[in-house]
């Protein structure tokens, strides 16, 4: 008998808005982190990128005739910079 009374269509209605509301709430949870883990990873891809490209500017392999060709393109670089 204590169960149906509570069931009646004012506490119905408020059951169903508290699940409704836990439902919303543990969404904006989960989607918080995953945007926050996805902004993250973001992040460090972007800062792997960037250490790649140094990495390949300032190459300090034996002097191939490529690397030479990068060495000069840089060096043209930097006096056109400084100038």
């Amino acid at each position: 008998m204590m169960i149906l009374k509570f069931f009646i269509p004012g506490n119905l209605i408020s059951l169903c808005m508290t699940i409704i509301n836990s439902v919303i709430m543990a969404r904006f949870y989960y989607e918080f982190l995953i945007t926050l883990f996805i902004g993250l990873s973001y992040i460090f891809l972007l800062r792997a990128e960037q250490s790649q490209i140094t990495k390949t500017f300032f190459d300090h392999r034996r002097p191939t005739r490529n690397s030479m060709c990068n060495l000069s393109i840089q060096c043209v670089f930097l006096k056109n910079l400084i100038s």
